[in-house]
């Protein structure tokens, strides 16, 4: 039945992609505060191209904190890995350059096939991996 259907959120043979961030970078700092670039690298251990459709994640770096939601506006090439960049202002008083950051989110990914297409229907979530960071901002 639809039940059955309906409990199955995503199909057992679509792998979660890999994130992980790889730099936090300072791109602008004023008096009032910072714009942080994210840089982060997926991979897609998948035969299938996966859209990415939504980043939502937070950021600690220097005392401040935010929480950012962004659409990445790209897709996983199959069985490869892709870079893109989130953005992140927060309020700083003083050079971030050097400081702690701790970065953690999810990206949403739209797996391909006619059950997800169902379940989007059925207004389940599209499924989602996880990032998190934790060094200094360069």
């Amino acid at each position: 039945g639809g039940c059955a259907l309906y409990e199955k959120t995503q199909d057992p043979d679509i792998l979660a992609p890999i994130a992980k961030v790889t730099a936090v970078q300072v791109v602008k700092q004023t008096n009032e505060g910072a714009t942080l670039k994210i840089t982060l690298v997926l991979e897609n251990p998948n035969a299938l191209a996966l859209p990415l459709t939504r980043a939502s994640y937070s950021m600690t770096a220097g005392g401040a904190k935010g929480s950012y939601n962004s659409r990445p506006n790209c897709t996983l090439p199959s069985a490869g890995s892709q870079s893109f960049d989130l953005i992140a202002a927060i309020p700083a008083t003083s050079s971030l350059s050097g400081a702690a950051v701790q970065v953690q989110g999810t990206i949403t990914y739209n797996p391909p096939g006619e059950v997800r297409k169902l379940l989007t229907e059925s207004n389940v979530p599209l499924p989602t991996t996880s990032f998190s960071f934790s060094g200094s901002v360069q």
